[in-house]
């Protein structure tokens, strides 16, 4: 009699979780419902989480965190930042083919970039890679655990391309993530004036 009340238990219980509805969390943990996720990409997860991916946002951030993004840029590339240009951050995840250097028109694309007077352009990769020496290794996550938080998901590598990254001097941000959207990068910064 109690292997029978255990196996109906068990039944129901596997049918109950079978049952019970997906969970959306954007980005940051937000929950969001089912319609709002369907516009984005989607990534189910163990425990019926499904984790939703923008594939481009924008906002405000804080002068603190504005100036310790440059600050740290600064000292990682030695440089001097004027504060008035737009820092454009083409964020690399080290998985994958995900690196702006991998692009065929990668030397076109920064030429273009560096074109823009109002401009501050860097690379930044997610961890350590010999590959892409000369890039800026963001190790304790500054940038990509504030913009990128998906490059720790569990997800397949080609899937967590990291993006761009524009800060403007009054802390107005826009995130696009993924590469080959640089279209999008230069109609914005074209926009905003050279």
């Amino acid at each position: 009699m109690k292997k029978v009340i255990v196996s109906c238990f068990l039944f129901f219980h596997i049918v109950l979780m079978a049952q019970k509805k997906p969970i959306y969390l954007d980005e940051f943990g937000k929950k969001i419902t089912k319609k709002e996720a369907r516009s984005f990409s989607n990534y189910e997860m163990p425990n019926n989480y499904v984790l939703v991916k923008y594939q481009s946002y924008d906002g405000t951030i804080s002068d603190s965190l504005q100036n310790k993004i440059v600050d740290f840029l600064e000292k990682e590339s030695g440089t001097t930042i004027d504060r008035n240009k737009v820092v454009v951050i083409e964020g690399n995840i080290n998985e994958g083919n995900c690196n702006i250097r991998n692009m065929s028109i990668y030397h076109q694309h920064v030429t273009k970039m560096k074109s823009f007077k109002n401009v501050h352009y860097t690379e930044v990769i997610s961890q350590y890679n010999p590959k892409y020496e000369g890039q800026i290794v963001d190790q304790n996550g500054l940038i990509f655990g504030s913009f990128f938080s998906y490059y720790k998901w569990k997800i397949p590598a080609i899937e967590k391309c990291g993006g761009t990254l524009l800060i403007f001097p009054n802390n107005q941000f826009i995130r696009i993530a993924g590469d080959g959207f640089a279209d999008e990068v230069f109609k914005i910064l074209e926009k905003v004036g050279n």
